[in-house]
C-alpha cells in the first residue's frame, strides 16, 4: 500500500511570502501556489484569514 505525502507545516515565512507575492508583487493565487508548491486553497485559505485579521494589500486595518 502506498504511503501518504506528509502534509507540510506552513509557517510564519511562509504567510509572509503570501502576503508579500500577492500584494506586493500582485501575483494571482494561481501563481503563488504554483512558486511556493502549495495548493491554490491553501493560498485562497491564508489570504482570507488574513482578511478577517484586518490585513488589506498588506497592512493592518483593525475593523471597527
Amino acid at each position: 500500500m502506498p504511503r501518504r505525502k506528509q502534509a507540510r507545516h506552513t509557517g510564519v515565512k511562509d504567510i509572509r511570502s503570501i502576503l508579500r507575492l500577492t500584494f506586493d508583487q500582485e501575483l494571482s493565487i494561481r501563481a503563488v501556489s504554483e512558486r511556493l508548491k502549495m495548493s491554490k486553497t491553501s493560498v485562497s485559505t491564508y489570504l482570507l484569514r488574513a482578511r478577517e485579521a484586518g490585513l488589506q494589500h498588506g497592512r493592518f486595518h483593525p475593523a471597527g
